[in-house]
């Protein structure tokens, strides 16, 4: 079980985009964020990089707004499925670009 579990059972409660600070969400996951997470805006970025994001991607949430200074990030409901995720970045590197709006026209 992963160590940011509790926050994704957290973001299924969410409606809409929220404001949280990182207080909140050690509280949330009963655990310390690493160091990284308040020197570093990349941890927080859209990436699966990192294993918080690897918990929030999937769950069609992203993070933006970030402020280091106040310790707070915002984060929103995206309405992109998984599979949509996927071809967006994974077949990416596989295909052809010319090809990739018919692939995802066909799925969709």
């Amino acid at each position: 079980m992963s160590k940011y579990a509790n926050f994704a059972n957290y973001l299924e409660s969410q409606k809409e985009s929220f404001v949280i600070s990182f207080d909140r969400i050690e509280k949330i996951i009963d655990g310390k964020l690493p160091d990284t997470a308040f020197v570093h805006p990349e941890w927080w970025s859209n990436s699966d990089s990192h294993s918080l994001m690897k918990i929030v991607l999937p769950k069609n949430w992203k993070s933006r707004n970030i402020d280091l200074e106040k310790k707070q990030i915002e984060f929103y409901k995206t309405n992109e499925s998984e599979l949509l995720q996927f071809l967006q970045t994974t077949m990416k590197t596989r295909m052809h670009s010319n090809y990739m709006p018919i692939v995802i026209k066909s799925l969709l």
